[in-house]
């Protein structure tokens, strides 16, 4: 009788990543795709993804939200995952694939989230004024892949130094919605001398803010 020796092992999964972007926007969604694949194994897999730090943003795995936890892998050879942040900073998710036989491989995507600022645009002021004559200048604002609301508010320093307009409708001080970010008109009528300045502040839906000083030397009538 001759003894048989055998070497029994459990050759690695292999996960591949594309599609994957480093640098992301807040609230904006990305799509990246995974293989995973292993040596003489056909079995099947699971996959679990971790955020870190933990609800970070909205994933979902082939259109189909994942919620946490292990799940199988619909589709090995090729699956979509979107990642959407909720937060901004860095931000890793780990994944996690295992298969029927013990074996488990895990990669950490590593992303930087910005919430990008808010560009504001003036044109056609005026600094120097003349008491109780209005002047006019536009704005504009914009935010790159922003799709949402911006709102604004306008306060006075010295207060009550005049009356304001926003595209010819008078203005009270109260945070507004921006009808048309390409073009808003404000309208400002001063009805005192000296040093005046308007604080145009503007923000969005994401959480970010600016603000503009518009500064007008005002004068008597010659």
């Amino acid at each position: 009788e001759i003894p048989l020796s055998y070497e029994v092992i459990n050759p690695p999964i292999n996960i591949e990543i594309t599609n994957k972007e480093e640098n992301l926007i807040f609230k904006t969604p990305t799509n990246f795709n995974i293989v995973a694949s292993k040596e003489y194994y056909n079995d099947g897999f699971t996959y679990q993804i971790k955020q870190m730090p933990a609800n970070a943003g909205l994933i979902s795995v082939n259109g189909i939200e994942y919620a946490g936890g292990i799940l199988p892998l619909a589709d090995p050879n090729n699956s979509q995952i979107t990642f959407l942040p909720t937060l901004e900073g860095n931000i890793s998710l780990e994944l996690i694939i295992r298969d029927k036989v013990a074996g488990e491989s895990k990669q950490n995507l590593n992303f930087e989230v910005t919430n990008p600022d808010i560009k504001v645009d003036l044109t056609d002021r005026e600094p120097d004024i003349i008491v109780q004559s209005p002047s006019s200048f536009n704005f504009t604002v914009d935010k790159l892949k922003y799709s949402g609301k911006f709102y604004y508010q306008i306060k006075q320093e010295p207060a009550n130094a005049g009356t304001i307009k926003v595209n010819n409708n008078l203005y009270t001080g109260n945070k507004l919605l921006v009808s048309d970010p390409n073009s808003n008109l404000v309208t400002f009528t001063a009805t005192q001398t000296g040093a005046v300045t308007l604080y145009l502040t503007i923000t969005d839906e994401w959480g970010k803010t600016i603000t503009k000083l518009i500064n007008y030397s005002v004068s008597n009538s010659d």
